[in-house]
């Protein structure tokens, strides 16, 4: 969906379960925290047949949002894709990199449906279980969960980017960026 490389996958969440070990390590009152990837559940080819199955819905879905709305999911989409990542896509045309950011933004809305409908109700309404969701959870079930945010003024998660503050006006903002970021500013930073 985002054009992201298996490994690169695989270290995020790797990087994930270190901070929910440390977290179960350090913590005075027993929980029980984990990572639960989605592609243990089912078969991929399975998934991917019901999402293309299901995709028309969600394409319509959106198209019938309004354009305020559409913008700001497909900006958030947009964060998530490495134009540079499994095939090298810096050089498409602008009309082609927002078809991308588009297919992106309505094949995860239906990989979200199609895995609610898939685990549903005999996983996500378990009992004393609390699903936690990115920065923007949306599909079924999201908008009712718990979001784990970076921070109010980030999009970049805290354990993938670097904090740094930014001074605006007389207030101090924190903020996550991700390598990228930090390449387009790193001369104006101050230590």
């Amino acid at each position: 969906m985002n054009n992201t490389p298996q490994e690169g996958m695989d270290k995020y969440n790797k990087a994930f379960q270190k901070i929910i070990n440390y977290v179960n390590n350090k913590t005075e009152y027993p929980i029980d925290l984990s990572v639960v990837l989605a592609r243990n559940f089912y078969d991929k080819e399975e998934l991917l047949k019901k999402m293309y199955d299901y995709l028309p819905n969600v394409q319509e879905r959106f198209n019938n949002l309004d354009e305020k709305e559409k913008e700001i999911r497909l900006k958030r989409a947009e964060t998530n894709i490495m134009w540079e990542g499994k095939e090298n896509l810096t050089n498409i045309s602008d009309e082609e990199k927002r078809k991308f950011i588009y297919n992106s933004r309505t094949l995860n809305e239906a990989f979200l449906d199609i895995d609610y409908e898939l685990r549903g109700k005999e996983y996500f309404e378990k009992e004393n279980l609390i699903p936690l969701l990115g920065s923007f959870g949306l599909g079924a079930g999201g908008e009712l969960w718990l979001h784990l945010a970076s921070n109010k003024s980030s999009f970049v998660d805290f354990w993938a980017g670097m904090g740094i503050l930014e001074i605006r006006e007389d207030k101090i903002i924190e903020k996550t960026i991700s390598q990228k970021q930090f390449e387009q500013i790193k001369d104006e930073l101050k230590k």
